[in-house]
This record gives structure tokens, C-alpha cells and sequence, in this order.
């Protein structure tokens, strides 16, 4: 399991192949998750709460973002649903 934070504004992440834990924090810019797994990987919590997100689709719903509760985009997650992504992909940190 590797926990992964982002080290750049607007990067993009991989995770590390197995359980990854991507952290998120409305101060880091956003980033673009390429392969997140829902049930295997999880979303890390510093400063907000998982009711003060607004998870939707994407235009082309080709990807997922999330955004805090001013609608600053967090993080897009390419390959997934909004609808997959739930309170339980989501751990405090």
C-alpha cells in the first residue's frame, strides 16, 4: 500500500499497483488520477470531510471529478463513474 500526495499543481498521479491511498487537499491544485480502482484504492481525507465534496461526471463521463464544497476542483479520476465513488472509497488522513 503506498500513500500518494501530490507534488505538483495540475499532475498527474499512478498509483503504485496495489492498494494506493491518493490523498486529497484543497490546497494542492488539481490533480488527474489515471488509475484508480474502486474497492481497492481509496481517497485520503487531510482537511475536509466526504460531505463537503461534489462528485459528479465529467461532460463526456469518460472521468469523475471532485470538488470541495467552493467547487474547487480536487482531483478528476479518468476510467470511473460518479456513481462508483462513495463514502467508502474515502479514509481520514
Amino acid at each position: 500500500m503506498a500513500t500518494i500526495f501530490s507534488t505538483v499543481e495540475q499532475g498527474m498521479i499512478t498509483g503504485n499497483g496495489g492498494a494506493d491511498i491518493f490523498v486529497l487537499e484543497s490546497t494542492a491544485g488539481t490533480d488527474t488520477i489515471k488509475d484508480f480502482r474502486d474497492g481497492v484504492d481509496t481517497f485520503g481525507l487531510t482537511n475536509l470531510g466526504f460531505n463537503d465534496l461534489n462528485i459528479t461526471n465529467n461532460q463526456a463521463e469518460t472521468a469523475t471529478i471532485v470538488a470541495d464544497m467552493n467547487n474547487q476542483i480536487l482531483v478528476i479520476v479518468n476510467n470511473i463513474s460518479a456513481a462508483d465513488i462513495t463514502a467508502t472509497d474515502f479514509i481520514n488522513v
